[in-house]
Protein backbone atom coordinates (compact mmCIF):
# COMPACT_ATOMS: atom_id res chain seq x y z
CA UNK A 1 0.00 0.00 0.00
CA UNK A 2 2.90 2.49 0.91
CA UNK A 3 4.35 1.89 -2.25
CA UNK A 4 1.52 2.48 -4.41
CA UNK A 5 1.08 5.80 -2.55
CA UNK A 6 4.38 6.21 -2.93
CA UNK A 7 3.87 5.83 -6.84
CA UNK A 8 0.87 7.99 -7.15
CA UNK A 9 3.03 10.64 -5.37
CA UNK A 10 5.88 10.46 -7.36
CA UNK A 11 3.48 10.34 -10.76
CA UNK A 12 2.00 13.45 -9.49
CA UNK A 13 5.21 15.15 -9.03
CA UNK A 14 6.19 14.43 -12.18
CA UNK A 15 3.09 15.91 -13.98
CA UNK A 16 3.38 18.89 -11.84
CA UNK A 17 6.82 19.21 -12.75
CA UNK A 18 5.93 19.00 -16.50
CA UNK A 19 3.23 21.12 -16.06
CA UNK A 20 5.72 23.91 -14.27
CA UNK A 21 7.99 23.86 -17.73
CA UNK A 22 5.15 24.10 -20.27
CA UNK A 23 4.26 27.20 -17.86
CA UNK A 24 7.69 28.31 -17.96
CA UNK A 25 8.10 28.17 -21.64
CA UNK A 26 4.23 29.93 -22.15
CA UNK A 27 5.75 32.50 -19.68
CA UNK A 28 8.94 33.07 -21.36
CA UNK A 29 7.11 33.17 -25.07
CA UNK A 30 4.71 35.77 -23.52
CA UNK A 31 7.32 37.68 -22.41
CA UNK A 32 9.32 37.49 -25.80
CA UNK A 33 5.53 38.59 -26.83
CA UNK A 34 4.95 41.80 -25.05
CA UNK A 35 8.90 42.89 -25.79
CA UNK A 36 7.88 42.46 -29.33
CA UNK A 37 4.53 44.48 -28.61
CA UNK A 38 6.95 47.14 -26.61
CA UNK A 39 9.29 47.57 -28.90
CA UNK A 40 6.32 48.67 -32.14
CA UNK A 41 4.74 50.56 -29.97
CA UNK A 42 8.19 52.57 -28.67
CA UNK A 43 8.69 52.67 -32.56
CA UNK A 44 5.00 53.95 -33.45
CA UNK A 45 5.26 56.73 -30.07
CA UNK A 46 8.74 57.61 -31.96
CA UNK A 47 7.00 58.48 -35.21
CA UNK A 48 4.08 60.08 -33.20
CA UNK A 49 6.18 62.40 -32.00
CA UNK A 50 7.79 62.90 -35.16
CA UNK A 51 4.58 63.23 -37.18
CA UNK A 52 3.54 65.96 -34.18
CA UNK A 53 6.51 67.96 -34.80
CA UNK A 54 6.46 68.18 -38.40
CA UNK A 55 2.43 69.29 -38.08
CA UNK A 56 3.58 71.84 -35.55
CA UNK A 57 5.96 73.33 -38.18
CA UNK A 58 3.88 73.36 -41.09
CA UNK A 59 0.78 75.02 -38.98
CA UNK A 60 3.59 77.77 -38.11
CA UNK A 61 4.42 77.77 -41.43
CA UNK A 62 0.82 78.04 -42.47
CA UNK A 63 -0.07 80.76 -39.92
CA UNK A 64 3.34 82.84 -41.11
CA UNK A 65 1.56 82.49 -44.39
CA UNK A 66 -1.98 83.48 -43.75
CA UNK A 67 -0.25 86.89 -42.36
CA UNK A 68 1.91 87.43 -45.31
CA UNK A 69 -0.56 86.79 -47.79
CA UNK A 70 -3.40 89.25 -45.17
CA UNK A 71 -0.28 91.99 -45.54
CA UNK A 72 -0.11 91.28 -49.52
CA UNK A 73 -3.52 91.67 -49.82
CA UNK A 74 -4.01 94.47 -47.51
CA UNK A 75 -1.16 96.24 -49.90
CA UNK A 76 -2.71 95.74 -52.76
CA UNK A 77 -6.08 97.16 -51.28
CA UNK A 78 -4.39 100.22 -50.30
CA UNK A 79 -2.10 100.34 -53.87
CA UNK A 80 -5.27 99.88 -55.42
CA UNK A 81 -7.30 102.75 -53.34
CA UNK A 82 -4.41 105.19 -53.86
CA UNK A 83 -3.75 104.32 -57.66
CA UNK A 84 -7.68 104.83 -57.92
CA UNK A 85 -8.05 101.32 -60.06
CA UNK A 86 -6.10 102.72 -63.25
CA UNK A 87 -6.49 99.07 -65.13
CA UNK A 88 -4.03 98.20 -67.60
CA UNK A 89 -4.89 97.11 -70.81
CA UNK A 90 -2.84 93.54 -70.00
CA UNK A 91 -1.27 92.41 -66.91
CA UNK A 92 2.38 90.79 -67.42
CA UNK A 93 0.17 87.40 -66.67
CA UNK A 94 -3.03 88.35 -68.55
CA UNK A 95 -5.07 88.68 -65.80
CA UNK A 96 -6.41 92.17 -64.50
CA UNK A 97 -5.03 93.20 -61.08
CA UNK A 98 -8.57 92.89 -59.77
CA UNK A 99 -8.72 89.59 -60.16
CA UNK A 100 -6.23 88.85 -57.07
CA UNK A 101 -7.89 92.28 -55.39
CA UNK A 102 -11.12 90.31 -55.10
CA UNK A 103 -9.78 86.54 -54.96
CA UNK A 104 -11.47 84.69 -51.77
CA UNK A 105 -8.72 83.69 -49.62
CA UNK A 106 -9.23 80.97 -47.07
CA UNK A 107 -8.24 82.44 -43.39
CA UNK A 108 -8.92 79.34 -41.74
CA UNK A 109 -5.75 77.54 -39.96
CA UNK A 110 -6.11 74.84 -42.81
CA UNK A 111 -2.78 73.96 -44.40
CA UNK A 112 -2.18 75.32 -47.83
CA UNK A 113 -0.76 72.52 -49.36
Amino acid sequence: MLIRERSRLVAKLLETRKQSTELEQQLAEERERVQSVSAELERQLTECEQLCGRLASAESLNRSLQAELSQLQSTATMTAAVTGHRRPTQSPRGTSPDHYYHTPVCTTNRLLF
